[in-house]
This record gives structure tokens, C-alpha cells and sequence, in this order.
């Protein structure tokens, strides 16, 4: 599995992503504004609503999320491969558990409502 990110002058955080191999892989992807809160420094403002979008190589929608909501399989996910835990289950923190077969995916991380700050975009391969 390999990731290439670019920055749009949108704000939109676009990072691409191959699965190679002959195999399906599951895949943790996640965007983070609220939970990076306790390690930023001091002042820094984060994207308060970020959201995510996965597409396949034929550019269609295959998976959206725009708020967590405390899914234990993704908090049990996020355990699996060490990744700092999203401690609440109402931030606007979003992230995707999903089983990808080998081609090539773009994945895009926005706010919700336009805004351009900082962002954290993630993606795991789980064991």
C-alpha cells in the first residue's frame, strides 16, 4: 500500500492511495480536527468539521463520512494499528473502516462548512 498527498487550493486535502498485491486489504482512514486538540500547541486552530470522501480509480463515491459518531469498530480499528484514540464520540473527527480490493483510490479530506485550517489525514492498513 502507498499514499501520495496533495494540497488544493480549495482546502481539500487529496491523497491517493494503491492497493497493489493480489489481495484485499482493510483499510482505516481517518480525518482529524477536534481530536488532535490535546497535541497541537497552544492556540493552534484546527479544521473544526472535517469530512472524508473515498473514491474508486473510476472517480465514483464508494465512501463518505462526516462525523465519526463513536463506532466501536473504528475505535477498536484505531487500537489495532496505535493510532491516537478519538476520545469523543460526538466530534466532527470522521473516519471510514473499509475492505479495499488492489487498484488505485483517491481520498479527500474537507470541511463541512468551507473552512481552511489544519487537518490531519490518516490511513492504516489493519493486521
Amino acid at each position: 500500500m502507498s499514499c501520495k498527498f496533495q494540497v488544493a487550493k480549495n482546502g481539500t486535502l487529496t491523497a491517493g492511495l494503491w492497493i497493489d498485491g493480489a489481495t484485499s486489504k482493510t483499510v482505516l482512514i481517518r480525518v482529524s480536527g477536534p481530536a488532535q486538540t490535546p497535541y497541537v500547541a497552544p492556540g493552534t486552530v484546527l479544521m473544526p468539521d472535517p469530512r472524508l470522501k473515498v473514491f474508486d480509480a473510476a472517480d465514483q463515491l464508494i465512501a463518505a463520512n462526516a462525523g465519526w459518531g463513536g463506532n466501536s469498530q473504528i475505535a477498536a480499528a484505531a487500537q489495532a494499528v496505535y493510532a491516537f484514540a478519538f476520545t469523543n464520540p460526538a466530534s466532527a473527527d470522521s473516519a471510514v473502516l473499509i475492505t479495499l480490493p488492489p487498484d488505485g483510490y483517491t481520498v479527500q479530506a474537507s470541511s463541512a462548512t468551507g473552512t481552511t485550517r489544519p487537518t490531519l489525514l490518516e490511513v492504516y492498513e489493519l493486521p
